[in-house]
């Protein structure tokens, strides 16, 4: 993805540092413990954040009758849209000094491959999160149809990439 502006892994692809993370072991007492690796990265990495927010896109939460949303897949933002909306992000990453300004325009492509990805990461996400909050919260909102609507809608997005992936002669981890 981007390249990180902050640490010890200063100039390092965020892709790469997120690899090498992922091979350290649990008990890893380097020159920073877990929680300050990982935060150094999650304040870098915005896939699935930019990917989550396009995904809210398409809920309206602006209603009073159960389920008390509504889901319309129809509103999940065009190419265009997200292009301008990437853009914006990385451009202020820029202006804060958190990525290189000359990486901007080469992120966009990258950041679009990814969104697809993380769009699945964050509907599973809420899904679990919502199954957990139908046992847990006393609000007065369908936690329940919501889990259920996202892991739907999860189920749908991975269907299709896996049948492209399929059809493509490419494999999910090369995304």
């Amino acid at each position: 993805m981007w390249i990180i502006r902050s640490g010890d892994m200063r100039n390092v692809p965020v892709t790469k540092a997120v690899s090498i993370c992922m091979r350290l072991p649990l008990n890893f007492q380097g020159a920073y413990s877990w929680p300050h690796v990982l935060s150094t990265l999650t304040r870098h990495v915005g896939g699935f954040d930019l990917a989550n927010q396009f995904a809210e896109w398409c809920f309206d939460y602006g209603t009073d009758e159960y389920p008390y949303f509504v889901y319309n897949s129809e509103k999940f933002p065009s190419e265009e849209e997200q292009i301008s909306y990437i853009r914006a992000y990385l451009d202020q990453l820029a202006r804060e000094g958190a990525i290189l300004s000359t990486s901007v325009e080469d992120e966009i492509e990258v950041i679009l491959q990814d969104i697809e990805l993380f769009t699945m990461a964050a509907h599973l996400f809420w899904s679990l999160f919502c199954w957990k909050m139908s046992f847990r919260s006393s609000l007065d909102f369908a936690y329940a149809e919501y889990a259920r609507t996202r892991l739907n809608v999860f189920s749908d997005i991975k269907k299709k990439y896996l049948n492209r992936a399929m059809h493509n002669g490419d494999s999910a981890s090369d995304h």
